[in-house]
């Protein structure tokens, strides 16, 4: 969320860090109202990156001063915070869960970890080297094709977005989203 434009798979390790201490608690840890909450509850838990000394030269700006108005929480420990939880998988959990994605556990580093080493197979470590060819769906993957096809598969579960999305949708997102999502949602 504080830097959004850099996705990279370390944001995907930060979701697998919140699914294991989902999986611990047997409830989501970090529930916000909204994301400005929801970075709140983070920080409150894993600690607030000035407080823990690190660098943010990589937030943005905005993002800087975002964190300047959030209090100074040190974090929490969460082996105490799951007494009964698996150490390595509570170790696990803390290398996913740091904010400067620059500092999380790699993706290889995290399939070798002690806590995973039953499931580690490095034939899993190939990374493929080309695109995925959409030929096959007609689509180029735009961000505006992205959001079109998003809506019309959300669409095809809540019809009712159709009606009351209408006039918020902008230009061709409008129509064409709007227009593909009824068609798809009727062919259902």
């Amino acid at each position: 969320i504080l830097d959004a434009a850099h996705y990279t798979y370390q944001m995907d390790v930060w979701a697998v860090g919140c699914i294991i201490v989902e999986m611990l608690g047997r409830q989501p840890l970090f529930t916000g109202e909204h994301y400005i909450d929801q970075i709140k509850k983070i920080v409150k838990i894993v600690g607030h990156p000035t407080k823990l000394g690190e660098d943010t030269s990589w937030m943005s700006p905005e993002a800087k001063q975002f964190m300047a108005s959030v209090p100074l929480y040190p974090g929490q420990d969460l082996q105490q915070m799951f007494p009964n939880a698996n150490p390595l998988a509570v170790d696990l959990a803390k290398q996913m869960l740091v904010i400067d994605w620059r500092k999380r556990i790699s993706v290889e580093n995290a399939m070798k970890h002690p806590y995973l080493k039953p499931y580690f197979d490095a034939r899993d470590l190939k990374t493929p080297v080309q695109k995925i060819d959409w030929a096959f769906d007609d689509f180029e993957p735009t961000k505006k094709g992205v959001q079109e096809r998003i809506f019309a598969e959300a669409a095809k579960f809540h019809p009712e977005i159709l009606e009351r999305d209408a006039g918020k949708l902008k230009g061709s997102l409008a129509t064409s989203g709007t227009e593909k999502a009824s068609r798809r949602a009727s062919q259902q």
